[in-house]
């Protein structure tokens, strides 16, 4: 015993020297990753939780007011979907979609899978929800997606923003999704003595509007709806004479060049709004005869050109 506490006194700097870095070793693991949870719950408290609806039953864009009834079953959907998604329970996540939105978008459950479910859940998300634009048969809310942190830990995941828009259809609450908002019937039609073309419908996205049109050449000869040479020649006209242009870099000539009669999509330049009301669609530089037109070097001097507008 004498020997232990000769010991002692002689190393005793040493002896709590030992004991202090052994304690601050066994514990500073443990205050460092209570330090990093409390960090990152100050800095996320805003999407610690799964779901954060801005529910004031307010659109942000068109400033209407909704029944707070409504905006709940709205957002129930979306929760649903959501939910449906994070569990790995596709078939119903699918089924909430409309016939509409499967039909344009997603015509098979694999197509959903491949071209939505596996690019935006590929992990568990929590979500934030405001109601964005409310129209007479629809609503469309902004959807924020995140990784959940509370399973992925990952604090700084960059938001995937979709709009989701809720239609009744068949008595049961729909969804339209990936920005597609919905569908109209159109059937508006005007004639040239060479042509005559009919606005069957248009497909409405958040971003842009896609027209279905069919177009009837009356001659032998081949018609270009557009030469597609400059922009701002087939538009859209709102009823303050705005324009919104048609997208054509995104569209194939030969796609335009009719011969007896053809099917035509053309999407325009328009964000989806209930108070930019379209009057007309205008086509002013068809090409009544393409085939002399390519022998043309300088197609600006081109004169056998026509015009025509549909009023909607």
């Amino acid at each position: 015993m004498n020997r232990i506490i000769r010991w002692y006194n002689k190393n005793r700097k040493m002896f709590w020297l030992v004991i202090v870095l052994s304690v601050i070793i066994v514990s500073l693991p443990r205050i460092l990753n209570k330090y990093a949870k409390r960090k990152a719950e100050n800095e996320n408290s805003s999407i610690i939780n799964t779901t954060i609806y801005n529910n004031e039953n307010y659109s942000i864009v068109d400033e209407e007011t909704i029944k707070k009834e409504t905006n709940n079953e709205n957002t129930n959907v979306i929760s649903m979907f959501i939910e449906y998604c994070n569990n790995k329970d596709i078939e119903r996540a699918y089924d909430l979609l409309s016939d509409k939105c499967k039909e344009k978008l997603y015509p098979t459950i694999n197509q959903f899978i491949d071209n939505y479910y596996n690019k935006i859940f590929e992990s568990r998300k929590s979500y934030e929800v405001q109601l964005w634009i409310s129209d007479e048969n629809s609503y469309t809310y902004k959807v924020e997606l995140r990784e959940d942190i509370l399973s992925s830990g990952n604090v700084n995941s960059e938001a995937i923003e979709d709009y989701y828009t809720i239609i009744k259809e068949d008595n049961s609450y729909k969804m339209n999704i990936n920005n597609y908002i919905g569908s109209t019937e159109i059937n508006k039609t005007n004639e040239t003595n060479e042509l005559k073309i009919s606005v069957l419908s248009k497909d409405v996205f958040m971003e842009y509007e896609i027209y279905n049109l069919k177009v009837e050449n009356k001659t032998r000869n081949s018609i270009l709806v557009d030469e597609l040479e400059s922009t701002g020649t087939m538009y859209l006209e709102d009823k303050n004479a705005l324009h919104y242009q048609a997208y054509n870099h995104e569209i194939v000539k030969e796609e335009l060049r009719v011969k007896g009669e053809k099917k035509v999509s053309i999407k325009f330049n328009k964000k989806y709004s209930t108070k930019r009301e379209i009057k007309k669609i205008v086509f002013s530089n068809i090409i009544l005869n393409y085939d002399e037109y390519k022998t043309y070097t300088n197609k600006a001097d081109f004169k056998d050109r026509g015009n025509l507008e549909i009023e909607l």
